[in-house]
């Protein structure tokens, strides 16, 4: 899908992510990129460089053991 920035609808970006299948697994990111395209400057990167952390449940202290991105 392609859209225009400044197009009368906002749009939007969904990003689904799923922790490891084990039950007592904790899953760390230190961030999210995404890259796209612009027809003006060609690929364009974005970064959201907070440490995602997806908790097995129970885990409480997950996010303390993420490790920030660093770049």
């Amino acid at each position: 899908m392609a859209t225009r920035c400044g197009a009368a609808d906002p749009t939007e970006l969904v990003v689904q992510v799923r922790r490891p299948a084990g039950p007592a697994d904790t899953a760390c990111a230190g961030g999210l990129s995404i890259t796209y395209s612009s027809v003006r400057g060609g690929p364009r990167r974005f970064d959201i460089a907070p440490v995602l952390a997806l908790a097995a449940p129970g885990d409480s202290s997950a996010a303390d053991r993420c490790a920030p991105a660093t770049s």
